[in-house]
């Protein structure tokens, strides 16, 4: 059974149509071949998991209804993404309307909502009682984690993307402007910024979350170079460039990962790469490997994603492909995450994919017509993930799920906006 999904041009912003159409042109294409067995480094064979839903729905949540609003057929991006707290059992969630919405993420039950300036253009960040999230204007906003009220916002120089990262009492953040800030997490106030030059050719929107390595902060930027900054006073320690002597689209918009003393990273145009963290030299790279939109990593196994090559699999200690497979229904994806060794990729035009995270078989795909531009969430046995269409799911893990819609929506009474209605199939592919 195949997923109808809803493709319209008007819904692309001149990022994601360059994105969808421009690049597959000049990349390098790698079908995938299907799934077939993986044996990893040491030789230790994960049979892959056996046909089943592994995901099944739990509850939704209207967190923005689109009715009526004027940009929604030219913008229909909801990038915020949720994040849950073990501590207090909630998800915080963001929107593109400005809404910031704290529900039980058990039950989906609504704790409170608030309001702030601009669209919420990053995952929170939840840290112990406070609930950091950038925004589009530009500020980086702190609210209570138990009441919703705003303790404090910074306004920086250019958007706020990707989700920030804490540190003690350092709280660190990244800017679209190529900007790096840290700010005091309990006051907003300043402590160091680092700034480079942004690229002047074309570039990707969106933005390397920062990772602290240590006592290193390192991220990555649109001019394609990675750095390392001292965690202290924002000086720079090393520097690499990774843009493989491109010019256009050479932005670092994946998060670095590590794995022992190693980061492995991604220009767009660049390539994957594998660099030493003490000093940034390139210990492996493949410049062929571009478009990359979110990598992960599994126990020896480096998982990529991007529009043209689908998804594949590297060894991490050196780069060898191992896996590659492309879906028939496919857009650009989000990072992935790593879910019960579930692989799970929400796309920007298409469903949320749930791979096998040792193999790569397809076993399950969901879609809601809306598509997704926010990556998923784990947490209390449940992923979650907010629609293009203003809904957050919640999935649970590891059981059969229903189809009744108007279970656990907490929008009772209210008409649903647009083809927001969950398709659940189990796709297997063979």
């Amino acid at each position: 059974m195949k997923i109808g999904i809803r493709y319209d041009s008007t819904e692309r912003d001149i990022g994601r149509y360059l994105i969808s159409f421009l690049l597959p042109a000049i990349m390098l294409s790698m079908a995938g071949e299907g799934c077939s067995k993986v044996y990893l480094p040491d030789q230790v064979h994960f049979e892959p998991v056996q046909k089943r839903t592994v995901l099944g729905l739990d509850w939704r949540y209207e967190v923005t209804n689109h009715e009526g609003d004027p940009f929604q057929p030219f913008l229909p991006e909801e990038e915020g993404g949720p994040a849950t707290d073990s501590t207090r059992g909630v998800v915080v969630v963001g929107s593109r309307l400005g809404y910031i919405t704290c529900l039980d993420a058990i039950n989906g039950r609504l704790m409170w909502r608030t309001r702030v300036k601009g669209r919420v253009v990053s995952k929170p960040l939840i840290d112990k009682r406070r609930v950091f999230f950038g925004t589009s204007s530009g500020n980086l906003v702190a609210v209570d984690l138990d009441s919703g009220e705003r303790l404090w916002k910074y306004s920086a120089n250019g958007e706020i993307m990707a989700q920030p990262i804490v540190n003690g009492d350092t709280l660190i953040f990244a800017t679209n402007a190529n900007t790096v800030y840290a700010l005091n997490k309990r006051t907003g106030r300043w402590k160091w910024h680092y700034k480079k030059e942004r690229n002047k050719e074309m570039s990707i929107r969106g933005l390397s979350r920062p990772t602290i390595i240590g006592k290193q902060v390192v991220t990555g930027f649109s001019d394609g170079t990675l750095v390392s900054l001292d965690l202290a006073d924002g000086s720079l320690l090393w520097s690499r460039d990774l843009s493989s002597k491109q010019t256009h689209f050479i932005d670092i918009n994946t998060t670095p990962v590590l794995e022992d003393s190693m980061i492995f990273v991604s220009s767009f145009a660049g390539g994957l790469f594998c660099v030493k963290a003490k000093d940034g030299s390139i210990v492996w790279s493949d410049s062929t490997l571009t478009g990359i939109s979110g990598i992960v990593r599994i126990q020896g196994l480096l998982w990529a994603v991007s529009f043209e090559n689908g998804i594949e699999a590297f060894k991490v200690r050196d780069g060898s492909r191992v896996f590659s497979y492309k879906p028939e229904i496919w857009s650009m994806p989000n990072k992935p995450i790593i879910a019960d060794n579930l692989l799970i990729v929400s796309t920007f035009e298409g469903p949320v994919f749930v791979f096998d995270a040792f193999c790569g078989k397809l076993i399950q795909t969901f879609a809601t017509g809306y598509g997704f531009a926010s990556s998923p969430e784990v947490g209390f046995s449940r992923v979650y993930v907010l629609s293009n269409g203003g809904f957050l799911y919640a999935f649970k893990l590891g059981r059969e799920g229903y189809l009744d819609v108007g279970t656990g929506t907490r929008n009772k009474g209210r008409k649903l906006f647009g083809p927001e209605i969950l398709e659940q199939t189990a796709y297997y592919e063979q």
